[in-house]
């Protein structure tokens, strides 16, 4: 978990900027654009929008998907 989560924290900056990605506690990541934040659980890979964020479905479509293709990515094939 500890390689998914520092891989997620810099795919995450990539996409967004280092200052736009910060860590609530190991396991959830915040991510902030043009004021709007999205947490991600790296447990569940589940977005949640903070509120008055909830109409920007983009940008939890986005983070949510990225989470779960990296997730994939670094799963191994059995």
């Amino acid at each position: 978990m500890d390689v998914y989560r520092k891989r997620m924290e810099i795919m995450l900056q990539d996409m967004f900027g280092e200052d736009c990605v910060s860590s609530k506690d190991d396991s959830i990541l915040c991510i902030t654009v043009d004021g709007k934040t999205a947490s991600i659980s790296l447990d569940t890979r589940t977005v949640d929008c903070e509120p008055g964020s909830e109409d920007d479905e983009s940008l939890r479509e986005m983070v949510e998907l990225a989470a779960q293709r990296l997730y994939d990515a670094l799963s191994p094939v059995y």
